[in-house]
C-alpha cells in the first residue's frame, strides 16, 4: 500500500484458498494460498487422521513459500504464488484422511482450516476388466486403445514371453501394460511411450532400450511407473560421465501431475529417472520417486528438475552414478529429498544448481568421493536435517569434466538467507577434515551438527569408493550399534516417528531396523514380523531332555542351543504360499553349530505340524520327526559348522531326509557378522541366496522322493553348540501383486 508516497509491506496474513490437488498412492500435498505476511514469518502447523478415527497425528509443518519466479535461469521464466505448501507422507492407499490446518502469524491474520482429501487405490482390475491376451514371441509395435474406469484394458501375455520393440500408449486413458518385455537399441530408441497418458500402468516390464520409459509434452497425469526393469546402454567411465560425456538415454522421464515412479530397477542410462527441463515441462507438481533401485547413471540417477512443488524423491537405493540428486532448479518448492541412500557419486550427492528454491533435504545417507554433503551453486529456501555424509580423497580425476568437489565432510558454497541447516552428520575418509557451509565452520552453522564421524565407526568394514572405477557393489549402509549418528537426529513429525533410540539417527536407516526393499517386489507381502515383539507369531518345539533358549530383544530372535541331539524348532504360524519367497537377516553369534531351515512342511495326512508338537522323546528325536517321520517337506542346512556346503533335503526319507543336492559354497557364514537370507520356491524349483550368493538352486521334478511339495509351514532349526539372532522376516506370494 502507498502512504505518504512511500511503499509499506503487507506483514499480516490474509488467508486464500486450500488446496489438495494431485493426490498420490501412499502421499497427500496440501497449499494454502496468501496474501501478506512479507516478512515471512507466519507457520502453519498440520494434524491428520483417517476419517472416522478421533486421534490426530502430527504432520510435517507447511514450508513457506514467497511467490517468485525463475528469471533468465529458465527459458521460460516459471512463477509461483505466495503460500504455505508440503505434503503428508507414508499414508494408506485410497483411505480419505481429515487434516486439521492451523495458521498462525504474530502480525495477524491467523486462522484455522478443516479439510478432506484421498489418496488413490494402488491400481488393479477385476473381472470387468478387458484382457486382451497377447501371443508369445517378437513383434514389432504394440498399438493400444483407451479404456475407462469401469472397464480398464489390460495388455498381458500368460503363455510364454511376449516381446516388442515399442509400446504405444500414447494419449491412452486407463490402459495396463503388464508382463511385457521391450528390446529396442536404435540409436533413438524407445520402448514405451506415454505422451498424453492419463491414469495408465506400465508394471513388471523389462525394457531394453536406449530411452526405457517416457512421456514427453502434454506430459502423464496419475500415472503408475511400478516393478519394472529398464536397462540401457551407458557405461562406467570417466569419458561417459557428466552432462556432456559420450552418454545416452533416459531410463524413465516424464512431465505431467500425479504420477508415481515406485520399485523400478534402472540401469546404464544418461540420467536413470527424471523430469523435463526447461520449455519441455508440463506442470510437474505432486510426482512421487521412491523405492527404485539404480545403478550405474552417467549423469544423474534422479534428475528432478523443474519440479515445482510436493515431488517427493525417497527410500531410492543409488549406486555408481555421477550425480545422486539434481533439482536443478526447484521452482519455488517445497520438493522433498528424503531416506535416499548414495553410494559411489563421482561430481555431488545434491546438485542444487540454477538458484533452486525450496529444497527439502532429510536423512539421507552419502557416501563418495570428493566433498560428503555438497553444494557448489546458489540456493535459497533449503532445509536440511538429519544427513550423513562422508566426503574423502578425489580419486585423483577430474571426473566427468567436473570434479567430485573439494575432499571435505561438507561445502556447500553458497546458501541463501533463508535456508537453514542443521542436526547433520558430516566426516570425511583419508583426508584432513573440513565442513564449511557457506565459507563458515560446519560448526557455527550447525549448532546441533555432529562432525568428524568415520567411516570406521558408523558403517564397520564398509569400503570407500576410491577409485570409483570399476562399479562397486550395493552396500549396507545402515549403521552400527554405537555410532555417533545413531540418535543424533532430531524428530520431524510424520517423517521419523518410529525411531528406536532416545532420538532420531542421522542417514537413511535407523540402526536395527529392516533394510527397505528396493526394486521390483517379488509379489505382495502377506507377512512381516521384526522379531523384536515377542513370540506371538512364533512357536517353539523343543524336547525336555536339551538345553535350549529362545528369547527376543528389542531388535530381534536369539536362539541359544546346546550339544544335543534334539536342538530346537521354531515354526511360524503364518503358512506358506505355494510359491513363495521368504527373507530375514541372520547372524551367527557361534562359530559352531547346524542352522537349518525347513520349508513347505505338513504332515502326510494333510494336517497341520502345530496340532502335533512334542516335547518328549518318544519314537524319534526331534530331527528324525521331521525327516523320517509321518511329514511332508524340504530342509536345507546353510551352516554347518565349518563345512562350505549348503545341503538340499526332502523329507521323509532315510536318516536325515533324501538329500536331492549338495552345493559348495564360497565360505561358511562369518560368526557376529549380520548376512542377509532369501528363500525361494517358485513351481518346481527351490533357490537359496545369502548375501547375493548362491547356496542352493534345484528344480524338483518329482523323480526324486515323489511330488514335489508347496505351502506348509517354515521353521528355523538350531542343533548342537549354535546361538544364533534372527531378524525381519518376510513371506512374499510370488503369484499376487502388491
Amino acid at each position: 500500500m502507498l502512504i505518504g508516497g512511500h511503499c509499506y509491506g503487507q506483514d499480516k496474513t490474509i488467508a486464500g484458498e486450500v488446496n489438495a490437488t494431485y493426490p498420490t498412492i501412499i502421499n497427500l500435498a496440501l497449499e494454502w494460498l496468501i496474501e501478506g505476511d512479507d516478512n515471512q514469518n507466519g507457520t502453519v502447523t498440520v494434524q491428520f487422521r483417517e476419517k472416522g478415527e478421533k486421534t490426530w497425528k502430527e504432520g510435517m509443518p507447511l514450508r513457506r513459500v514467497p511467490a517468485g519466479n525463475s528469471g533468465n535461469r529458465t527459458r521460460p521464466t516459471y512463477t509461483w504464488e505466495n503460500k504455505h505448501s508440503g505434503s503428508i507422507f507414508d499414508l494408506k492407499p485410497g483411505t480419505r484422511y481429515e487434516i486439521n490446518l492451523k495458521l498462525e502469524d504474530p502480525d495477524g491474520g491467523s486462522e484455522q482450516r478443516m479439510v478432506e482429501a484421498e489418496t488413490r487405490p494402488v491400481p488393479q482390475y477385476d473381472e470387468h476388466a478387458e484382457i486382451i491376451e497377447l501371443e508369445a514371441g517378437t513383434h514389432d509395435t504394440l498399438f493400444t486403445r483407451d479404456g475407462s474406469s469401469q472397464k480398464p484394458v489390460v495388455y498381458r501375455c500368460s503363455s510364454g514371453k511376449a516381446i516388442f520393440t515399442h509400446i504405444d500408449l500414447n494419449n491412452r486413458d486407463w490402459v495396463f501394460v503388464e508382463g511385457l518385455t521391450v528390446i529396442n537399441f536404435d540409436h533413438r530408441g524407445i520402448g514405451i511411450q506415454f505422451n498424453g497418458a492419463k491414469h495408465c500402468v506400465i508394471r513388471r516390464c523389462t525394457v531394453d532400450a536406449v530411452y526405457g520409459i517416457v512421456s514427453y509434452k502434454p506430459g502423464a497425469e496419475n500415472c503408475y511407473i511400478s516393478d519394472n526393469v529398464v536397462t540401457g546402454v551407458s557405461a562406467w567411465t570417466n569419458v561417459a560421465m557428466g552432462a556432456h560425456g559420450a552418454n545416452i538415454g533416459e531410463g524413465i522421464e516424464l512431465t505431467g501431475p500425479g504420477n508415481v515412479i515406485c520399485y523400478n530397477r534402472v540401469t546404464g542410462f544418461r540420467d536413470c529417472i527424471s523430469t523435463m527441463e526447461d520449455r519441455h515441462v508440463v506442470n510437474q507438481t505432486c510426482i512421487d520417486i521412491y523405492n527404485n533401485d539404480i545403478y550405474r547413471g552417467a549423469d544423474d540417477a534422479i534428475e528432478a528438475d523443474f519440479c515445482f512443488s510436493n515431488c517427493r524423491i525417497f527410500r531410492n537405493r543409488i549406486t555408481n552414478c555421477f550425480v545422486g540428486l539434481s533439482s536443478q532448479p526447484g521452482l519455488g518448492g517445497p520438493n522433498y529429498f528424503f531416506r535416499n541412500v548414495m553410494y559411489n557419486i563421482t561430481h555431488g550427492a545434491f546438485k542444487l544448481k540454477r538458484f533452486s528454491r525450496g529444497d527439502v533435504v532429510l536423512h539421507n545417507t552419502v557416501i563418495k568421493v570428493g566433498t560428503g554433503l555438497g553444494g557448489n551453486s546458489k540456493m535459497d529456501y533449503v532445509y536440511f536435517r538429519n544427513n550423513l555424509a562422508i566426503g574423502g580423497p578425489t580419486g585423483g580425476v577430474n571426473w566427468g569434466d567436473y570434479g567430485p568437489g573439494n575432499p571435505a565432510a561438507a561445502d556447500i558454497i553458497d546458501p541463501g538467507t533463508h535456508s537453514d541447516f542443521d542436526y547433520d552428520a558430516v566426516g570425511v575418509y583419508g583426508v584432513p577434515y573440513i565442513a564449511r557451509i557457506g565459507g563458515m565452520p560446519f560448526s557455527a552453522v550447525e549448532k546441533h551438527g555432529i562432525e568428524n564421524i568415520t567411516l570406521e565407526e558408523t558403517f564397520g568394514s564398509l569400503a570407500f569408493p576410491d577409485p570409483p572405477i570399476p562399479e562397486r557393489e550395493v552396500p549396507d549402509l545402515r549403521p552400527k550399534t554405537g555410532a555417533r549418528v545413531v540418535d543424533a537426529g532430531v524428530p520431524i513429525p510424520n517423517l521419523n516417528d518410529h525411531y528406536l533410540g532416545s532420538a532420531p539417527d542421522c542417514g537413511a536407516y535407523e540402526a536395527g531396523q529392516a533394510l527397505p526393499h528396493y526394486g521390483p517386489r517379488p509379489g505382495k507381502l502377506v507377512f512381516e514380523d521384526d522379531l523384536s515383539r515377542g513370540l506371538q507369531h512364533w512357536v517353539v518345539e523343543k524336547f525336555d531332555r536339551d538345553v535350549v533358549d529362545v528369547g527376543h530383544s528389542e531388535s530381534g530372535m536369539g536362539v541359544s542351543t546346546e550339544k544335543g541331539v534334539d536342538g530346537v524348532m521354531v515354526w511360524c504360524k503364518k503358512m506358506l504360499p505355494e510359491n513363495f519367497m521368504v527373507e530375514y537377516e541372520f547372524t551367527p553369534v557361534s562359530e559352531s553349530g547346524f542352522f537349518l531351515m525347513f520349508f513347505c512342511v505338513e504332515r502326510s495326512d494333510q494336517g497341520d505340524i502345530l496340532d502335533h508338537l512334542d516335547h518328549q522323546y518318544t519314537n524319534y528325536s526331534l530331527f528324525e520327526k521331521y525327516t523320517r517321520g509321518e511329514v511332508n517337506g524340504y530342509h536345507i542346512s546353510y551352516r554347518r559348522n565349518d563345512s562350505p556346503t549348503s545341503n538340499l533335503r526332502k523329507n521323509p526319507g532315510q536318516q536325515n531326509g533324501i538329500l536331492l543336492k549338495q552345493q559348495t559354497v564360497s565360505g561358511i557364514l562369518s560368526a557376529g557378522n549380520t548376512h542377509h537370507v532369501v528363500l525361494k520356491k517358485s513351481g518346481m524349483l527351490i533357490s537359496l541366496e545369502i548375501d547375493r550368493q548362491e547356496f542352493m538352486k534345484f528344480t524338483d521334478d518329482g523323480t526324486v522322493g515323489g511330488q514335489p511339495y508347496s505351502g506348509g509351514r517354515f521353521g528355523i532349526r538350531q542343533v548342537y553348540d549354535a546361538e544364533g539372532y534372527y531378524q525381519h522376516f518376510r513371506i512374499w506370494d510370488l503369484d499376487a501383486m502388491q
